[in-house]
């Protein structure tokens, strides 16, 4: 699942997905990556690395883990399956397009807001009282913090919300970097709206901050701070942190939108996340376009394995084509020289000053590079460490800063640790896997990936809710019920963090529903492919489904 960047918080501890986000980052759990100072978290903020070893594993963690690492259910008590009482009875009759293909949105009424929009930088602002919890509605509220992109146009007719993943990730500073996100069209039609799941960002905030071993992202010092600090401020809302009620949330958003149908758009997590929606409040659902989409089945155990199958090919391919490349300076036999290397730094990192590249920070780094397709200045590193250049570790601590600059904003997050791990560890996703020994799912993962164990035996999913404590498996199992109308699911053939094959399992199981497969690695579909993201727009524009294999 992935924080966006997290997102890919989901599958890994980092995420994701970021996240994401839907995030775009390299496998989670290197050792040490490059440490680095958060200097902005409301936009992509560039810090000074201190340690390359922190700069990989965070980056990871949140954003593989959010967004693969991290497909997470809801810890719902009384309510898991309880939409909030009242909360559809008093709408009018449905009159915003099912999302047939013979529907159009130009029947639908425009709807009336009771929300307060204000200006925000290019943006506009609004925030929504919501109970803190679903047994008790007329208790305590916590508020949802939400931006929109308005309609360019003189007469919108409608909004669609997103969700970049996670869990943890910020809909919020999704808007914000996906400008291009929908065509034109759609956007002189539709308001785009990102909010802030409760417990992150702008919303009502955990505040489990903590200025104990910030660095560590994945150990147990870490963790159990963000746990206490959690636990301590936020005693009464941290129970509430539940895939399920975030759903409730979004219901209480339509409602004050006042639209009778909810349009939507998730990736990673985000996908979950609305197919819960979907499984709560099924007679309320618009169009759905569901995007690199989590199996809600798998245990993070499984879907990390998953994805470290795809970090392994991936470099191994790279290693093959070097070798046979006369043009590539690591070759030949480059992966029996990648080998040697890595063996190398595991018993002897490499330093330049404040820099330290072990054998996970290079695991982690190599699968970036690859992916980023810098697999040039790779070959070239990969030279200069070999001959124990310390200034290429420094070089390449710089390169991570400028070349993947999203990575940064996954670091020293503590309110979206804290939500994320409370989603992922009560939910069942990484707690199904904690039946395992840690020893065991380690075997697993280095089985499917052996040119990643030491970056797997960092893997969030290993140990973190051993850490995070009161593990449980209350995920909720989303299917489909009546007056759910068909949804679009986008996947792509090698997206390492949600695997295609998890993204087709589940198109199977909603009726009349349409798969559509792009080539390539993108985690998020829509905001990486063109075609992708006009078929999408169509679908929200006129309810026509596209072909599946409209962008082949």
């Amino acid at each position: 699942m992935n924080r966006p960047p997290n997102f890919l918080r989901f599958v890994g501890v980092a995420g994701l997905a970021l996240t994401l986000v839907a995030l775009q980052t390299p496998v989670h759990g290197a050792s040490a990556a490059v440490r680095t100072t958060k200097t902005s978290r409301k936009a992509t903020a560039r810090t000074t690395a201190k340690k390359v070893t922190r700069t990989t594993k965070p980056a990871v963690r949140k954003t593989v883990a959010k967004t693969v690492a991290r497909p997470i259910s809801p810890r719902v008590a009384p309510t898991t399956s309880q939409p909030f009482q009242g909360s559809t009875s008093t709408l009018a009759p449905d009159t915003i397009p099912t999302g047939s293909s013979t529907s159009t949105v130009a029947v639908a009424p425009r709807p009336t807001s009771t929300l307060a929009w204000t200006p925000c930088a290019t943006f506009e602002c609004a925030t929504l009282d919501v109970p803190r919890s679903y047994d008790d509605p007329a208790g305590p509220k916590i508020s949802i913090a939400l931006q929109r992109a308005r309609a360019t146009g003189a007469s919108p007719i409608g909004s669609v919300l997103i969700n970049p993943g996670g869990p943890s990730g910020s809909g919020i500073e999704f808007l914000a970097n996906r400008p291009k996100l929908f065509t034109p069209a759609a956007r002189e039609q539709f308001h785009i709206i990102g909010f802030d799941p409760r417990g992150i960002g702008r919303s009502t905030p955990l505040s489990c901050a903590s200025t104990r071993d910030r660095d560590s992202r994945t150990s147990k010092q870490y963790i159990d701070a963000v746990r206490d600090a959690c636990a301590n401020r936020q005693p009464e809302l941290l129970p509430t942190i539940t895939t399920a009620n975030t759903a409730r949330d979004m219901e209480q958003i339509r409602i004050a939108l006042g639209e009778p149908k909810l349009n939507y758009l998730g990736v990673s997590y985000g996908t979950y996340l609305g197919l819960v929606y979907a499984d709560l409040f099924p007679d309320r659902v618009g169009r759905f376009m569901i995007d690199s989409a989590v199996d809600p089945v798998l245990r993070a155990i499984e879907l990390t394995a998953g994805q470290y199958a795809v970090y392994e090919a991936r470099v191994t391919n790279f290693m093959s084509r070097c070798a046979s490349n006369r043009t590539c300076v690591f070759g030949p036999n480059s992966l029996a020289r990648y080998e040697a290397l890595l063996a190398k730094l595991q018993s002897s990192p490499l330093r330049d000053g404040q820099f330290v590249l072990d054998r996970a920070t290079l695991e982690s780094a190599t699968f970036a590079l690859v992916r980023s397709a810098l697999e040039t200045t790779l070959a070239r590193l990969l030279v200069e460490f070999e001959r124990n250049n310390a200034a290429a570790v420094t070089e390449l601590a710089r390169l991570f800063d400028s070349a993947i600059p999203s990575v940064n904003d996954l670091l020293n997050d503590p309110d979206g640790d804290g939500m994320y791990y409370q989603v992922a560890c009560y939910e069942g996703f990484h707690s199904s896997a904690s039946k395992d020994s840690p020893a065991a799912k380690l075997a697993i993962l280095t089985a499917k990936a052996p040119h990643f164990s030491a970056s797997a035996a960092n893997a969030s999913g290993t140990q973190a809710c051993v850490y995070w404590g009161n593990q449980t498996d209350t995920r909720p199992q989303p299917s489909p019920k009546p007056g759910v109308p068909p949804i679009v699911f986008f996947g792509s053939i090698n997206d390492n963090v949600t695997p295609a094959i998890g993204t087709r399992k589940v198109a199977g199981q909603w009726p009349g529903s349409v798969y559509v497969e792009i080539a390539g690695a993108a985690h998020g579909v829509m905001s990486n492919n063109a075609c992708a993201n006009e078929a999408g727009s169509v679908f929200l524009l006129t309810g026509r489904l596209p072909a599946s294999n409209a962008c082949q």
